[in-house]
Order: structure tokens, then sequence, then C-alpha cells
């Protein structure tokens, strides 16, 4: 485990032991939920099985690209390009690779990537446990337009 700050990006890469790794490997975006150390076993354990996990950090306390509008948390959809310049830079990853993988509010976040942003590669996506997040997640999207749900601030009537 390699603490890494890229652009943005804060996390920390997991990548296998390089005796055991041939060859450029693939990259799996790791967006753990709101309590991001409550399960720490997913990024280790992908890579004791060949692949380089970079753990996203995306609410960082030391980044200040957070954005909030009303009571919706808008992730900068620029960390996902960061990461990928890292891969990109990085001798052991192979940035046409990505996948991402994502569990409840970090689902959320990955979901919204998945969906969006049609430039980054991403091969395959994994998010479980998603839940209400969606009711107050936006997104920013590259060209700084945040997207936000409809059902913001909305109470449904009985």
């Amino acid at each position: 485990m390699t603490p890494v700050k890229c652009g943005s990006a804060v996390g920390s890469l997991y990548t296998p032991r390089e005796d055991a790794a041939r060859g450029p490997l693939p990259l799996i975006i790791n967006l753990p939920g709101l309590s991001p150390r409550s399960v720490q076993d997913r990024a280790p354990l992908l890579a004791s099985h060949g692949f380089a996990v970079f753990d996203l950090d995306y609410l960082s306390p030391v980044r200040d690209d957070l954005l909030r509008i009303g009571n919706s948390i808008c992730i900068d959809s620029k960390i996902f390009y960061d990461v990928h310049d890292f891969a990109r830079s990085h001798p052991r990853l192979d940035a046409d690779r990505v996948g991402l993988s994502g569990s409840c509010y970090g689902g959320t976040i990955a979901l919204f990537a998945a969906s969006l942003l049609a430039d980054l590669p991403v091969r395959c996506a994994v998010m479980q446990r998603i839940y209400d997040a969606l009711l107050f997640t936006g997104f920013r999207l590259p060209d700084g337009s945040p997207i936000i749900l409809p059902c913001h601030g909305r109470r449904r009537r009985r």
C-alpha cells in the first residue's frame, strides 16, 4: 500500500508484489462508503488477485474541490481524470483497463462516473448497496456544471 496524491485525487494504491504480477496491471478505482475506514479489505484482496487498486478518498479533508448545493454534496469528476492520468504515468499500470468498484455512497459516486464520463475508459463497474444516497448526491461534470437529481428538496406527499 502506497499513499498517493495526484492532482485533486487522494488515496492509497494497492498493488501485487512485483514478482507475482506480469505486465501492466489493470486498475480498479475503489470508492468506499461514507465510513471508508470501517471496511478495508476490498483493496488488498483485489491486489492479492493481480489487480492494482486505487482506494480513492473522495471526501478527504485536504481537498478543496468539494461542492455543496443545498443539502447535496457534489463530487468533482476531475478526481477520476486525475487518477487516470496517474495510471497513464505509472509504469506498472494499464490505463486502458480501468474498473470502478464502490459500495454505499461510494457506489453512488461510481454509478455517476460510469454513466456520465463517456471518455473515461471504464471496462467494468461493480456497485453495491447504493440505497438512498442518490437523494443527496450530485456530480460536477468536466465542464463545471453540476448535476443534481430533481427529487432534491422535495418531500413526498401522502
